[in-house]
Formats: structure tokens, C-alpha cells, sequence
């Protein structure tokens, strides 16, 4: 309570009460009764949907009915509205929708509510001091901004539609932040923002489809330089066409994301650079390595090794491409069988016709069966030339010249091969 008196007392910060944005949404007075708050919201979402094109009034009747149903027309309500707020600020006009809503520098001594609220252009919170804020069944259809603002309480955002940026920057959440059902449909960004506590992003997505015009080539999802005191949720998060950004900023070691693909862009889907997209697969996979979570891990190295596959020459992707192509980048244990079966399949049936070719030529029967298995044992013996099998069993002499050239290049590829089976077996069991 001391910290707020002081804020209070701030005198670069103007009062809520004063602000022409603020009397507007809370024109039928402050109090946190439903029937006060339901009034305020219908006079403002009428005054926002008359600066509404026809387009925006759609999408908002769309994902939501009960606003276009409970809410009066404007022209209805207009000449209460104005007196009522010349009551309050005798000499400033009532803001137009098309305004910038200006709550810049601005101290809220209590709670601010805008549950089911309209924003029609571009609302601006900078510098601002905020008890605890809540949007609930909101949308914002120009830019958000929060740069330098300090939450003192709680920051409730849910259910909530984010149409163009949403800026975070240098801004102090010092209580509980929920995003909860949340879609930014544009850049998302909290450079230097600092959550001095637990945070949950709970199935939010990021960069949804395009609206308005808006093009997903140029978002930005990020978290650059942010500190994060308590535990984070990033739980069902969905990034749908970038990887986040998040150089230079502290995680708590609790942090909860999600390592799934469906939460994540295919990486020949990502629109963003690719050494961005790397280096935020390389963060994120050092963060689930630092809580002890091989598997969450190895999802996004998988999506590091296909991003660096991409940059470069074709000498310096090969190896990465040639890692990807045989073993899923050590997730997989299908692509080595498959390699290591078509290894012994292709040279054994080169043994066999050159055994066969002049030994079975006119026979049938046992000689051929015998032919056959001994050229399988051969190519077996070639990949698993470490067991020693080949010495004891098998005289590779005894065949054409081109035999031991074949089986020493089989023995030599056989080795990565089963090294990959080996590592994906270790990946997937998390063997040590």
C-alpha cells in the first residue's frame, strides 16, 4: 500500500479519473457491481463499433454474438453519453473511435476491469502504474502498447483477440500474468520485460492466420533479454509460423513448454530467418536440457540440426543433411534398419549370382539354397565384421576378386550405420 501512495504521489503520472479514455469506459461510474461494469461496457463497446468497418464487425460477430445482440446503437445512446461526460470533464470533447487511446503515463489507484470490451484503434498503457488489469472476451484491433509500464498486481488477459502488435517492452509485472486462450495475430514482443512472478501462457498462439491484410513474412514473436524470477508456464503454446526469440533472457529452471510438433512450425514452414530459427531451437533446447528432460530436448535439437542442414554451402550442409536423411538426427531407429537392410540385401545378392553363376548354372535344388544362404551369411558377416564372424565361417578367397572390394566397402558403411542404430536406440530409451 506504501508503494502505491508513493506512485500516487508521482506527480509525472495523471490520475485515471482525468483521463477522457478512461471516464468514457467507466461512464456510468467505478463501481465493481455487475450492473455498473455491464452498463459501462455496452456504452463503450457502442461508441467502439461505430468507428468499426464492416469487415471488423464481421469478425467480431463471429467469435462473439452477445456483443452485437446486448450492445445499443450508438446514435441511441450518444447525447447521454456526451453529458454524462461533460459532467465529469466539463472541457474536453467526447474522444472519436479513430483516436489513439491514450492512457500514457497514467496512475490506475484501483483494479482496472475491461472484460468484454472493444478496442478500435490503437491503445497505448506506456509508463503507466496498474493496480491489477483484467481483459476477458476482448479485441484489440490496432496496436497494444505496454512499453514501461509497471503491473503492481495481478495481469489477467483471456479469451482475447490481438489483431495487430502487441508490445511488452521493458515492462515490470511484479504478480501473477495469465494468458489464457489468447490469439496474437501478429508480432508478440517482451523485449527486457521483467515477471517477478509465476507466468502462464496456456493455450496461447502465436502468429495465427492473417487478417486484414496483416503479413505473417514480418512477425516477430519475442522475449529477448527477459527475466523470469518464478516458474513459467509455456504449456500448449502454440508458435505457428516463428520460433521465439529469446536471446540473453533467465528462465527459471521450472519452466514448462511444450515439445510437441503441433505446437511448433514445420521447419520447411517457418517463415522467419533461418540462423533466427536456429539459435531459438538451440536456447530452448539448452533449457529443457538444464531441467533434465532428454526427450524435450531432442525435439528441438532435431529442429536446430534441420535449420543449420539449410545454411551454408552444399559442402558445409552435407553432413547435417547426410544426419538427417540416415537417422532423424539420432532420433530414429527405422531409417538404420532401412539402410543397414538394403547394406546386407543389395551386396548379398551380388555374392550369390557371382557363387552361383558358374557353380549352379545347371543344378537345382540344395546347391542353390546353400549358395544363397552362404552369400547372406557373407554379407551379414561383412556388417558385423567386428565379431569376428567373418574370420571364422566365411574365406572370402574363395570368390571373385571384386568380392573383397565389395565386402570391405559394405564393412566400412556398415560402421556409421550402426552407430546411428546405437544412438537412436540411446535417444529413444534414454540409456546412458
Amino acid at each position: 500500500m506504501e508503494e502505491i501512495t508513493e506512485l500516487n504521489n508521482d506527480s509525472s503520472l495523471s490520475r485515471a479519473d482525468e483521463n477522457p479514455w478512461y471516464v468514457l469506459a467507466t461512464i456510468y461510474g467505478e463501481e465493481p457491481v455487475f450492473e455498473v461494469e455491464n452498463k459501462n461496457r455496452n456504452a463503450w463497446n457502442a461508441w467502439a463499433l461505430s468507428g468499426l468497418n464492416e469487415v471488423q464487425k464481421a469478425s467480431v460477430a463471429k467469435k462473439n454474438r452477445n456483443f452485437m445482440h446486448e450492445t445499443p446503437s450508438w446514435n441511441n445512446i450518444r447525447l447521454e453519453i456526451k453529458v454524462l461526460f461533460s459532467q465529469r470533464i466539463p472541457n474536453r470533447s467526447l474522444p472519436r473511435p479513430h483516436e489513439k487511446i491514450d492512457f500514457i503515463d497514467t496512475f490506475f489507484e484501483e483494479s482496472v476491469e475491461f472484460s468484454g470490451f472493444i478496442f478500435p484503434a490503437e491503445v497505448c498503457f506506456s509508463g503507466s502504474r496498474i493496480r491489477n488489469i483484467h481483459f476477458h472476451d476482448v479485441f484489440f484491433f490496432e496496436k497494444v502498447i505496454f512499453e514501461h509500464a509497471r503491473v503492481q498486481g495481478n495481469f489477467w488477459v483471456d479469451n482475447t483477440y490481438f489483431y495487430d502488435e502487441a508490445c511488452f517492452r521493458e515492462t515490470e509485472f511484479c504478480n501473477l500474468v495469465t494468458f489464457s486462450k489468447v490469439l496474437f495475430l501478429h508480432d508478440a514482443s517482451f523485449i527486457r520485460s521483467h515477471f517477478l512472478h509465476n507466468v502462464l501462457f496456456k493455450a496461447v498462439s502465436f502468429d495465427g492466420s492473417s487478417y486484414f491484410g496483416f503479413s505473417e513474412f514480418h512477425r516477430r514473436n519475442s522475449f529477448t533479454n527477459c527475466y523470469f524470477n518464478k516458474p513459467s508456464n509455456f504449456r500448449y503454446a502454440e508458435f505457428l509460423y516463428q520460433y521465439p526469440h529469446m536471446e540473453g533472457s533467465i528462465f527459471h529452471e521450472k519452466t514448462t513448454i511444450s515439445a510437441e510438433a503441433e505446437f511448433w512450425p514445420e521447419p520447411d514452414s517457418s517463415k522467419q530467418e533461418l540462423e533466427d530459427a536456429k539459435v531459438s531451437c538451440a536456447l530452448l533446447r539448452h533449457l529443457m536440457n538444464t531441467q533434465g528432460l532428454p526427450e524435450q530436448a531432442h525435439f528441438f535439437f532435431r529442429r536446430e540440426m534441420h535449420f543449420a542442414s539449410k545454411i551454408g554451402s552444399i559442402w558445409e550442409r552435407f553432413p547435417y543433411l547426410l544426419f538427417g536423411w540416415l537417422s532423424n538426427y539420432g532420433h530414429s531407429l527405422k531409417r538404420p534398419l532401412h539402410a543397414l537392410t538394403w547394406l546386407w540385401a543389395l551386396p548379398a545378392v551380388f555374392f550369390w549370382l557371382k557363387d552361383c553363376t558358374d557353380k549352379c548354372a545347371n543344378t537345382i535344388g540344395a546347391e542353390i539354397w546353400i549358395s544363397l544362404l552362404k552369400a547372406a551369411g557373407l554379407s551379414i558377416a561383412n556388417i558385423l565384421k567386428f565379431t569376428g564372424i567373418q574370420r571364422v565361417y566365411y574365406e572370402i578367397k574363395d570368390f571373385d576378386a571384386l568380392v573383397p572390394l565389395v565386402s570391405d566397402a559394405q564393412t566400412l558403411l556398415a560402421i556409421p550405420l550402426l552407430f546411428l542404430l546405437l544412438l537412436g536406440l540411446r535417444n529413444r530409451f534414454r540409456l546412458k
